[in-house]
């Protein structure tokens, strides 16, 4: 089905998944400059997470708290779920031509998600393996 572009609202509709899809960008990289990406983000949000506890003594959500840094991979295999496989889907619906996004995102989901069955074995002296060698 090809866009309407009489109808205002599937414009803004579409305009707003290609914004959310060039913010999640990341995600459709190369597995290595994914994960390299992904430590970045984490980085920022345990940073943040770090000041909320210290300054406003509140409670973290998971993907903030840098005591959960070994919950990583799970958590990217929920953003890959939950976030960016819907948009990518869509997108690529819209047009066939951006159905490689939705793979590079499945192929990324994947590396988490043996990243996350690895981990869940492994002693607590690999402690933050994940971001170590980002």
């Amino acid at each position: 089905e090809s866009l309407d572009w009489e109808d205002q609202d599937k414009i803004s509709i579409t305009t707003a998944a290609l914004m959310t899809a060039s913010d999640l960008g990341a995600v459709t990289k190369p597995w290595p400059v994914q994960r390299k990406i992904a430590g970045l983000v984490a980085e920022e949000f345990w940073y943040q997470g770090d000041l909320e506890k210290a300054v406003l003594s509140a409670p973290l959500v998971p993907m903030m708290d840098r005591e959960l840094r070994q919950e990583l991979p799970r958590l990217q295999v929920g953003f890959c779920d939950g976030v960016c496989l819907p948009v990518y889907r869509a997108l690529a619906c819209l047009s066939p031509a951006l159905q490689h996004m939705e793979e590079a995102v499945m192929f990324n989901r994947d590396r988490w998600a043996e990243l996350a069955e690895n981990n869940q074995d492994e002693d607590d002296e690999t402690e933050n393996k994940v971001t170590r060698n980002l």
